[in-house]
């Protein structure tokens, strides 16, 4: 931490985006406030080449030479554009009513939801970091089927960030998504679990995310080329509970997305905790690396270090 510098030009942008325009968004027509995001978000990323060459890089290798250059290129172009969008979205989220979020999206699978939730032991949402997915959730949640998201309240600490921003605006950004999202439990609670074991008993929904870097419980598999740590706890609560996952995918932005929900997996029953982790979580892993390349511009971690 001591050898980052004070500031840096990402800092900037942090200071802009938490403050002057999320209270222009405040006030603004919905309208308004997109095509001003949109002018930024297209002016970002026509200067981000530093990102799109790591962005390039890493999906070159998740490819594996399946997509030529110039389509590895566009991908990564696209991809800022979305994590932009992304950013626009969480400040006019809770400004837009269920008539709003109904007339912009479309849910498939919604069949697959209903069969899970007819065993009566909750449903676990198994999905990825994909830029769509508050917008899904918030959705769910105005039709009837409220999802509780975990949450880490200590996120990774981005490396293009400054001593300042790290200490004052880290913490503001942390309590504003937490604002957007509102039906959260945060790791941190030593209740965790515990509300998370409420929500399923009540047959309730609660969104795992299957790339999430921080866990109790880790376990390595391959992924995108490489290899990568994948958190495994949840499996633990399944495994206990009986609970369905179901794989669930959103994609697009406020102006259009869509929410697509798979048919609930079905795990190899195993005779111990340990066993029925690994052997299970190999499966969620598998389902996120093709939803990951099948939508690779709009999956959010392409950008951090994996």
């Amino acid at each position: 931490m001591n050898g980052r510098p004070l500031f840096t030009p990402k800092d900037l942008l942090f200071f802009v985006y938490l403050l002057p325009f999320r209270m222009l968004a405040a006030n603004l027509p919905v309208k308004v406030v997109r095509r001003i995001g949109t002018l930024v978000v297209h002016t970002y990323s026509l200067l981000a080449i530093r990102k799109q060459r790591s962005v390039q890089k890493r999906l070159t290798l998740a490819f594996q030479d399946s997509r030529g250059k110039g389509d590895v290129q566009k991908v990564a172009n696209q991809y800022i554009h979305h994590a932009g969008f992304k950013d626009i979205d969480d400040v006019i989220l809770n400004r837009l009513t269920k008539e709003d979020l109904l007339k912009c999206s479309e849910i498939k699978g919604l069949e697959n939801l209903e069969a899970a939730l007819s065993a009566k032991k909750g449903v676990v949402l198994a999905s990825g970091h994909f830029f769509a997915n508050r917008l899904g959730k918030r959705l769910l949640s105005e039709i009837g089927y409220p999802v509780l998201s975990i949450r880490n309240n200590s996120p990774r600490r981005h490396p293009r960030v400054g001593r300042v921003a790290s200490k004052y605006l880290k913490p503001r950004y942390v309590d504003f998504v937490n604002q957007v999202i509102k039906d959260y439990v945060v790791i941190q609670d030593k209740d965790c679990t515990l509300k998370i074991l409420e929500r399923l008993r009540r047959n309730g929904l609660v969104d795992i995310h299957v790339d999430a870097g921080h866990s109790y419980h880790m376990m390595e598999y391959p992924f995108l080329g490489t290899k990568r740590f994948f958190p495994a706890g949840f499996l633990r609560i399944v495994y206990l509970t009986g609970a369905a996952v179901v794989p669930m995918l959103c994609t697009g932005n406020s102006c259009s997305f869509t929410i697509i929900l798979e048919k609930p997996v079905e795990f190899q029953e195993t005779s111990d905790q340990e066993t029925f982790m690994s052997k299970n979580l190999a499966r969620l892993v598998e389902i996120l690396e093709s939803q990951v390349l099948k939508y690779a511009d709009q999956w959010a971690l392409w950008g951090f270090n994996l």
